[in-house]
């Protein structure tokens, strides 16, 4: 299918009426170029459900990089509201940064159905966990004695009075409307333990059972959200339900439009979504919360009483299981079975033929009886929940139900993930272990818990299957997408390589970055290997580098904190006058102060780590120089990294040529981005690594500069 007349014509009135009404909005063709882009790729998209046998091969999904100025948000938010609304679909946008969710609901949103006199509704999606729960509230808070069975004092701890009233004092605010149960939008900031014993959460949740129902905020969002047009929500939250299946927090795939806007950070994030992990310690508690309730509480219990002998006839086993587990560990601690992972404190779990063979039957057996478990409580919940008004007897068990629920759910991920077996051409689950020491209650010595850690390093199966087959349409965007000029590492990441028809699209910068922006290579004589001359060299270099005497922003980004803080301490106070260094101070009061040195006339130096290669926005004399300390080559220093890397070692692959230096390009692109932002500015990037001159590799990164006027 391609976009009809009706859609065509409704794109084109709706953005001329954006270009007349809205004073500071710029037609730009590469704009344009993308609104119809995304609006050909929707277009390809079904008006009805895609049926299960149809997968989307990606025929309605688009990489799009869009540059800095382009207006990308505008470019994908009206033609996808005109074709999700006459294609009855919904639109969800995500983001990784709460600075682009504020930007599109108090910005773009507003400001695009104001002037383009197109008619739409949007809303906030936040996790559940973001939302008050009135009847957490009034039980914690009204009726304190009432309050003790839906506690445990392991995980939760009490509240004091004072604590208390404070409850009764947000309680009261709800019910007069001076607070919508966002966490964010109370009038100060609510303490996170207090936070926790108030806030919606699902394993507390009633359902349709609460008496509170009626006035529950996220219910109320849910309802509110079925209706909305546009649903802005940030990467966790679309992840959680793609991790659930999809169409369980938000609308189903097959009836929604994706914008994953800042989608250079997607794949990661997917990555942390697909982890689990566990404590021994975690497991003890969970065979005491079992025990508690099937022995004491489900038993009495008519409906449950079936249910609680099953458990019963499984706990003895969980506890053998346990202490197998556990003695098998501590038993690896001091013996080769365990590889520790450099200074982390994290250790990688690599052990022999015959322990392997003796950890296969644990993960099995843990695997096999967790998934009982898990099935087992999930059935409790379902009979519970219609008595759990009944008796105190059912609100007792349904509040240990709801904390051993949501204890074996986490439990029963980490073993099947251990169980996962992976053939030597797929990549591996990691798995590791980590140690924490805790002084016990009573007790002198210290005692070690070990907390077990799984993580998918591919997570593009479980993309595909969940999200992009079933999709009606996707758009992925970002100002970096390309590596090295290819979309083949970000293809490869998010599972898009398998889907033939997926579409990708480059767009030139709107700025004519030949004038505007310089690049320079200094001739160092010290190459980052060699750490300590290198960094003495820079300090020396700054005083021809930076001119301090000129009201003009400088941005310094470093790969290493401990870099950054030998340069500064090995400079003149003179030069120090004029620095803001990254941590000193809240990111939002550094860039003030920032601006203010500036207005003020006086040269201001901004020293910052990688992660200040997005997300600030310096216009105009805030940022005239980018200067890179090194090239930022990604490091595997943590357990899902280095086992990835082993595994391409063990296949004869290169980490540093499929992982290193794509993030690398990455990041330089990203930083290179901060110089120019309107067609008003100007400046240079300096980057101080001499690799970049003598290295094959070096030459490929500069690619990504090609753009720009090379200063020699």
């Amino acid at each position: 299918m391609t976009i009809n007349a009706i859609e065509a014509e409704l794109l084109e009135t709706h953005y001329h009426c954006l270009i007349h009404r809205f004073k500071r909005f710029r037609p730009r063709a590469v704009q344009k170029q993308m609104m119809q882009e995304v609006a050909s790729t929707f277009s390809r998209s079904s008006e009805t459900e895609r049926p299960l046998n149809q997968p989307n091969l990606g025929e309605s999904i688009l990489l799009v990089e869009a540059p800095t100025g382009v207006g990308k948000s505008l470019a994908y938010l009206l033609p996808g509201i005109i074709l999700a609304q006459k294609r009855n679909k919904q639109l969800i946008v995500s983001s990784a940064t709460i600075a682009l969710q504020h930007q599109l609901i108090h910005g773009d949103l507003p400001q695009l159905r104001q002037a383009s006199n197109l008619s739409f509704s949007y809303c906030l999606v936040k996790g559940r966990n973001n939302y008050f729960c009135p009847y957490r509230a009034e039980e914690v808070g009204l009726h304190p004695v009432q309050a003790t069975f839906l506690e445990i004092d392991q995980l939760d701890g009490e509240l004091s009075s004072d604590q208390r009233e404070k409850v009764k004092d947000i309680l009261s605010n709800f019910r007069l409307g001076q607070f919508n149960g966002d966490k964010d939008s109370y009038k100060e900031m609510i303490p996170a333990h207090l936070w926790q014993k108030i806030n919606n959460q699902k394993e507390y949740c009633l359902g349709e059972s609460c008496p509170q129902k009626g006035h529950c905020p996220y219910l109320q969002l849910r309802e509110q959200m079925s209706a909305c047009d546009v649903i802005v929500v940030n990467h966790n939250v679309l992840l959680s339900d793609i991790a659930l299946g999809g169409g369980v927090l938000l609308p189903s795939p097959s009836k929604s439009f994706y914008c994953i806007d800042e989608a250079h950070h997607f794949p990661a994030k997917a990555v942390q979504h697909f982890t689990a992990k566990h404590s021994i310690k975690e497991l003890s508690l969970l065979l005491e919360l079992l025990i508690k309730l099937a022995y004491y509480n489900l038993v009495q219990i008519p409906v449950t009483m079936s249910l609680a002998h099953q458990l019963m006839q499984k706990l003895d086993t969980f506890q053998q299981m346990i202490f197998l587990c556990r003695d098998f560990l501590y038993s690896q601690l001091n013996s080769s079975g365990v590889l520790q992972c450099n200074d982390s404190g994290n250790w990688i779990i690599e052990l022999s033929a015959v322990q392997e063979k003796q950890w296969r039957i644990i993960i099995d057996n843990m695997d096999t009886l967790l998934t009982f478990l898990l099935h087992c409580l999930t059935e409790v919940k379902q009979l519970l929940i219609k008595e759990v008004k009944n008796s105190t007897t059912v609100l007792t068990s349904w509040s240990i139900l709801s904390i051993a629920l949501n204890l074996c759910e986490q439990i029963a991920a980490l073993w099947h993930l251990f169980a996962l077996n992976c053939a030597k051409n797929e990549k591996p689950v990691a798995k590791w272990l980590s140690f924490n020491k805790q002084q016990e209650k009573g007790e002198e010595k210290e005692s070690v818990d070990i907390t077990l850690h799984a993580s998918l390093i591919n997570v593009s199966r479980a993309l595909v299957d969940r999200l992009w087959h079933t999709c009606a349409g996707a758009i992925l965007t970002s100002a970096t997408l390309r590596t090295l000029s290819s979309f083949d590492c970000l293809l490869e990441q998010t599972g898009l390589k398998e889907l033939p028809l997926t579409h990708v699209c480059a767009l030139d910068s709107p700025f004519d970055l030949k004038k505007q922006a310089q690049f320079h290579v200094p001739a160092m004589r010290y190459s980052p290997k060699q750490v300590l001359a290198h960094t003495q060299e820079i300090i020396e270099y700054i005083p021809q580098l930076i001119d301090f005497e000129k009201a003009t922003g400088t941005l310094f980004l470093f790969s290493s904190k401990k870099q950054l803080h030998q340069v500064y301490i090995g400079l003149d106070k003179s030069y120090q006058y004029h620095i803001l260094l990254q941590g000193s101070m809240s990111v939002e009061s550094l860039i003030k102060m920032h601006e203010a040195r500036i207005q003020a006339g006086r040269a201001s130096i901004v020293f910052g780590l990688s992660s200040f290669s997005e997300g600030i926005d310096l216009r105009g004399n805030l940022c005239t120089h980018v200067i890179i300390a090194k090239i930022p080559f990604a490091v595997p220093n943590n357990p899902i990294d280095q086992v990835y890397a082993a595994w391409l070692k063990q296949n004869e692959r290169n980490y540093f040529y499929e992982v290193a230096l794509p993030y690398a390009a990455l990041r330089l692109g990203q930083a290179a981005g901060r110089l120019i932002r309107t067609e008003t500015d100007y400046g240079r990037v300096t980057i101080l690594d001499n690799r970049l001159l003598h290295t094959h590799y070096g030459t490929l990164l500069m690619q990504s500069f090609s753009a720009f006027s090379r200063v020699m």
